[in-house]
């Protein structure tokens, strides 16, 4: 298959995770509290895309508009194992994994490079992307709405594609989905069933196509297979939001909650702040 997205395009995507598109969108759920069980909003969906394969490497299912941290956390999810994840998920499949050679960003002003982020070569678009350089993204949305659109529809909370569709339903009434809830059914999804089907775009499964260009990257000089991460934790990290705050005696505050541990007693009376990392997911504080 020859891909139509350019000459700079084309080169960067012989291989899996040679190149990966992220883009954001709202998915037509209205999710619920897990404790009151009352009707939130709809969630945002950021999906990283492997070009080559059209495999879904990674996304991050968040109540938060999309952002740096977004982009950041999905990337992370791209390219860590994903073994356990999905296990605890009941999701019996494999999923993509291995560091990123190139993204290609969508509108990506604001997104910094940090640690194991500079070790990427971002192709950075700071506008919107052109048609062709989208092609790829776009067809493969198209293939998973194609996918998903009776499905996703009859989860309850749905607000469906369109007014028509709905009719009298009132979305915020029937919703009784949580955010892990449908993060677990969009794994489902995903993995279980999108990578199983054909794609038309490539004219094959993308699962199958991601085997087999994987298995070209190991008869090409210098490529090898895809490039696992070593240290998956600090990988992490690396990734997360970052703040700036104070050690005090009682602790780091972040977000109106104190963190404490022993190794911060050294850290009292310090002028400079403290870089302190925290996973949005987890509320796991790292401090640097």
């Amino acid at each position: 298959m020859t891909l139509r997205a350019g000459n700079r395009l084309a080169r960067c995507t012989l291989a899996a995770l040679s190149l990966v598109q992220i883009d954001h969108t709202l998915v037509d759920v209205i999710v619920v509290d897990s404790r009151t069980r009352e009707p939130i909003q709809r969630p945002w969906l950021t999906l990283a895309i492997d070009v080559c394969s059209r495999c879904v490497a990674g996304f991050h299912l968040s109540l938060d508009a999309p952002s740096a941290t977004s982009v950041a956390l999905c990337v992370a999810h791209a390219a860590l194992p994903k073994a356990g994840w999905l296990m605890a998920r009941d999701v019996e499949a494999t999923g993509v994994q291995g560091v990123i050679e190139r993204l290609h960003l969508d509108n990506a002003k604001g997104v910094p490079l940090r640690g194991s982020q500079a070790r990427l070569r971002p192709i950075w678009d700071r506008g919107r992307l052109s048609a062709r350089s989208h092609a790829p993204l776009r067809r493969t949305h198209r293939a998973a709405d194609r996918h998903d659109d009776g499905k996703v529809h009859l989860l309850p909370g749905t607000t469906f594609s369109n007014v028509r569709s709905k009719g009298d339903i009132d979305p915020s009434k029937t919703a009784a989905m949580t955010l892990d809830e449908v993060e677990r059914w969009l794994a489902h999804a995903i993995v279980g069933v999108y990578h199983r089907d054909l794609h038309r775009g490539i004219g094959r499964h993308a699962a199958r196509r991601l085997a087999a260009r994987s298995c070209r990257r190991q008869r090409q000089p210098g490529r090898g297979t895809t490039t696992p991460v070593i240290d998956p934790r600090r990988f992490l990290i690396d990734f997360l939001p970052i703040e700036r705050r104070l050690v005090r005696r009682q602790g780091v505050f972040l977000f109106s909650i104190a963190y404490w541990s022993d190794v911060l007693r050294t850290l009292i009376g310090e002028r400079d702040k403290m870089i302190v990392r925290y996973d949005p997911a987890t509320s796991v504080v790292s401090i640097c």
